[in-house]
């Protein structure tokens, strides 16, 4: 993971990036703490490969959880990185 996501604005970028997933899937329904979990390591997960946009890496963590239209029309210019397993 690169270094500056132990820094006050790295760990900041890691927040916002997760408090807007579980905004979009909270407008869709209750969210466990499995899946909270599950979203939780798959923010960590793609920011260790770094270099992403938070746009991207929200766009790859929320794969699977929400359908692909929803991703799409929220995230249109992000690119796609490598999908995770759903849960």
């Amino acid at each position: 993971m690169p270094h500056a996501y132990f820094e006050v604005e790295g760990l900041d970028r890691l927040q916002r990036a997760y408090d807007r997933a579980l905004a979009i899937l909270e407008k869709r329904q209750s969210i466990p703490a499995q899946i909270r979990n599950i979203l939780a390591a798959r923010i960590f997960s793609l920011a260790a490969d770094g270099g992403h946009s938070e746009e991207a890496i929200l766009r790859a963590a929320l794969n699977g959880l929400v359908p692909a239209e929803t991703i799409d029309t929220l995230f249109p210019n992000s690119p796609e990185l490598p999908t995770h397993p759903e849960p």
